[in-house]
């Protein structure tokens, strides 16, 4: 993770060469990009792991979906049938739960009313358990 992360880093200093002032230390600038791409890495690592307790079993509270996906060796599973999802319903899923909104919110978040932001929740999860061969 840590070799990804810093050719991400190098990456993304490269492709904002523009913006780099002379007049700031380029450490900072490196330092800032490095920060900012960890935080990003972060977020998204958070942002899975909230998707991922949409397929976790309500009735074993005892472990951590995570930790009962990995136990299974299902992560990679579940990231390639999110990867499935179409955008719209992505996206919705995963804000739905990784910030946890609630329908308004949600529906603001996506630019468009709280009835279509659970209709999209809804049809993900539904895609979902079916890409995983679950209950539908």
């Amino acid at each position: 993770m840590a070799d990804e992360l810093l050719q991400e880093t190098f990456t993304k200093l490269w492709q904002a060469r523009a913006n780099y002032r002379p007049t700031m230390p380029f450490t900072n600038y490196l330092y800032s990009i490095a920060a900012n791409t960890c935080r990003s890495q972060h977020r998204g690592q958070v942002r899975k792991e909230r998707a991922l307790r949409l397929v976790s079993d309500k009735d074993e509270a005892t472990e951590e979906p995570l930790e009962k996906l990995e136990a299974r060796g299902e992560v990679e599973r579940v990231n390639e049938a999110l990867a499935h999802l179409p955008e719209a319903h992505r996206e919705a899923v995963i804000l739905r739960f990784s910030q946890e909104l609630d329908s308004e919110a949600l529906g603001e978040a996506l630019g468009c009313n709280a009835s279509t932001a659970r209709s999209r929740v809804y049809f993900a999860i539904k895609k979902l358990r079916s890409l995983l061969g679950e209950r539908p």
